[in-house]
């Protein structure tokens, strides 16, 4: 293989870890990412992970003498929706500079892998090795 070719390929090669490792991060620090929203009369606080679900709840100790099981219910839900939704934006933040809006990303899950996306060996991208030279 001629000089020139081999050093572009390593070029490539490097990108590609860099790319990797890059992802890699972002999704270690999507994982990091949590929201803690509180009920607009105070009563009820609710924390949840980077995917939405429900890590801590919280009662203010007033509530047991203001508050009737189904108005509790929903205050509970809506402010675990409004930690959720705090926290689905976290997500794009860290996404959104690091990913081009042409990937079509911006509906994924909060569970996607990009280490999937990006093997450590690009030669293990699905259909890698069954390309023609």
């Amino acid at each position: 293989m001629r000089a020139e070719w081999q050093a572009h390929i390593d070029s490539m090669l490097e990108q590609y870890r860099e790319v990797r490792d890059n992802l890699g991060r972002m999704q270690r620090e999507m994982a990091e990412q949590t929201a803690t929203a509180e009920s607009p009369d105070g009563l009820v606080k609710a924390t949840v992970d980077f995917r939405g679900s429900l890590t801590k709840l919280e009662f203010n100790p007033r509530l047991v003498r203001s508050i009737d099981s189904t108005s509790l219910a929903d205050v509970i839900v809506r402010t675990v929706q409004q930690a959720s939704s705090g926290v689905a934006q976290q997500v794009r933040d860290v996404v959104g500079p690091n990913v081009p809006e042409s990937a079509g990303l911006s509906g994924m899950g909060t569970d996607f892998d990009f280490s999937r996306m990006f093997p450590a060996d690009p030669q293990d991208i699905p259909g890698a090795r069954e390309a023609k030279p």
